[in-house]
């Protein structure tokens, strides 16, 4: 299932114009950050949307899931950001293919790597926190 990191880092951000909406503000500093993490993967994408940032990533043809590491800023003023990290499963249809959210043996490993990352980029009050597949939180997991 998902999971949730939250924290403070005081970030600079560029010119309020290059942001779609104040939910992006900052974040791509952590999509730089981070985007190492994933370099071995294939099919990476990284961007800008109307509600943050994100880096989505396959681990090939063989590895039934596609990753998301999805940035959120929730107050620019307190510099409090969010992250999402889910594995959603890819399921062959008869007409069309889809995706399921489901858990995979690669997520922790990501959220622990994710949080090593940004402990040692030295961001502050930072929790973790497994979600269900709604991204309703579960447990904490600190």
């Amino acid at each position: 299932m998902p999971y949730e990191i939250s924290f403070r880092k005081k970030v600079d951000y560029a010119d309020e114009d290059f942001y779609f909406n104040e939910c992006c503000y900052g974040g791509e500093h952590f999509v730089d950050l981070l985007s190492h993490l994933v370099k071995e993967f294939t099919d990476i994408q990284s961007e800008q949307e109307d509600w943050g940032w994100f880096i989505w990533f396959n681990n090939g043809k063989s590895d039934p899931f596609s990753y998301a590491i999805d940035v959120f800023t929730d107050d620019i003023e307190k510099y409090e950001f969010r992250i999402h990290l889910t594995s959603n499963k890819k399921i062959k249809r008869l007409l069309w293919n889809s995706t399921i959210i489901e858990d995979s043996e690669y997520l922790e490993s990501l959220k622990d790597r994710v949080s090593a990352v940004l402990t040692e980029y030295g961001v502050e009050h930072l929790v973790s926190v497994k979600l269900d597949k709604d991204h309703r939180r579960l447990e904490s997991v600190v």
